[in-house]
């Protein structure tokens, strides 16, 4: 379905506002000018449609120690890849939905960490 679009000139859409604003929440799309310049888009809002609250209700879950604290090593500049692959293999024993669909991101972090300590070696 094609919007309909009409053009008013600024100095008419001042004089006549409250006309232009209902033809935009009609759905017309209203594009306003200066000397024949465009300078501004009036079209009507419309309800978000794309997404709906609570559907997906119980199939994201974070681990329950997603706010501590990340070791001290994770933050200082001798952090090391095998310090991150033993955190890493210690949180995948212990929380098997940590693990779960884990290992194609853990491969592109690796390939990311390693560009990284090139860059910076």
């Amino acid at each position: 379905m094609a919007v309909e679009v009409k053009t008013v000139e600024i100095r008419d859409a001042k004089k006549e506002f409250q006309r232009w604003l209902a033809l935009a929440q009609q759905g017309v799309e209203i594009i306003v000018t200066d000397e024949g310049e465009p300078l501004a888009r009036i079209s009507a809002v419309r309800p978000n449609e794309g997404r709906v609250a609570g559907l997906n209700r119980g199939e994201i879950k974070a681990a329950e120690d997603f706010d501590e604290l990340l070791p001290e090593s994770y933050w200082v500049e001798e952090t090391t890849m095998s310090d991150l692959q033993g955190y890493i293999k210690g949180r995948k024993a212990n929380d098997p939905e940590f693990a779960e669909g884990f290992e194609e991101g853990y491969e592109a972090f690796k390939s990311i960490y390693r560009a990284y300590r090139k860059g910076h070696a």
